[in-house]
């Protein structure tokens, strides 16, 4: 599917449908956040990715939570640990 394929329309259409899914899903995760001692964090740059803080989530198990998520075919996921240091999109993760 490309572009020219879509038109205008449909694609403003999916612009719109991808704004209201993700504010669904970061209500949900809002919830599930909070029912764990957890947070979203507010990224206000980026209006397309979500970040959960595990400060609640035992250090060694959260590379455990990547593979879960992994497993469940949940594409893009990236779980950082805190206990090595990562560098996803040139940023450097401690």
């Amino acid at each position: 599917m490309t572009l020219l394929e879509l038109g205008v329309n449909r694609y403003k259409q999916l612009l719109s449908q991808r704004k209201t899914i993700y504010e669904k899903l970061k209500s949900a995760l809002q919830i599930v956040a909070a029912k764990h001692g957890e947070r979203i964090l507010e990224t206000k740059s980026n209006n397309i990715s979500l970040a959960f803080t595990l400060d609640n989530y035992p250090k060694e198990d959260v590379s455990k939570l990547g593979s879960m998520l992994f497993t469940r075919n949940v594409s893009g996921a990236r779980v950082v640990s805190g206990l090595e240091t990562k560098t996803v999109a040139d940023v450097r993760l401690c």
